[in-house]
């Protein structure tokens, strides 16, 4: 467990990307995942630990010792199949890299991340700088221009809000639509 590259992988993404590209292996990456996966559910425990000493509901005991194990598993599986969509994109957009590769650059900055999306507030900004850094990542494992990085990340990020935005649109449209008899 390196600390300091998981730390300038999160803030230098692109000269840490480009020194580690060549060290890819599948077995680091799901360690690295496993780390930020048993992180994120170690400050988890902690937030639900204290919610549960303020209002007196131990559930919140077991709920954040369930993070606990469940998290790194959960991580690991959710990274595997996530990346998969990006990496075809990137196959298509002229990608040379390979799916090790990405998953071992996005494994260094995912475990800071994790830790500090376990946090209210904090996770959500961090969950907006890890598309920054998902395309550093991407860009450098795949061999890809700026331009088609760019497009790689973005175009399935926006299909993603377009449908939120929809289900949001078919939901509300449902809720406020009576059945006359």
């Amino acid at each position: 467990m390196d600390m300091q590259l998981y730390i300038d992988a999160f803030l230098k993404p692109k000269e840490t990307f480009a020194a580690q590209k060549g060290s890819a292996d599948l077995g680091k990456a799901i360690v690295n995942l496993v780390i930020g996966g048993l992180l994120y559910g170690v400050i988890a425990f902690i937030i639900a630990a204290l919610a549960s000493l303020a209002t007196g509901n131990l559930a919140g005991l077991i709920i954040g010792a369930i993070y606990i194990v469940a998290a790194p598993i959960l991580v690991v599986i959710f990274e595997l199949i996530m990346l998969t969509v990006p990496f075809i994109l990137s196959k298509i957009a002229g990608g040379t890299g390979s799916y090790t590769s990405l998953l071992y650059l996005t494994s260094l900055y995912e475990v800071p991340a994790l830790a500090l999306q376990a946090i209210p507030i904090v996770g959500f900004f961090v969950s907006l700088y890890s598309v920054y850094l998902f395309y550093h990542a991407l860009k450098e494992s795949q061999g890809l221009s700026q331009g088609r990085a760019l497009a790689v990340v973005l175009i399935p990020l926006a299909l993603a809000v377009v449908a939120i935005v929809l289900i949001i649109l078919l939901v509300g449209f449902a809720a406020f639509t009576t059945v006359s008899p």
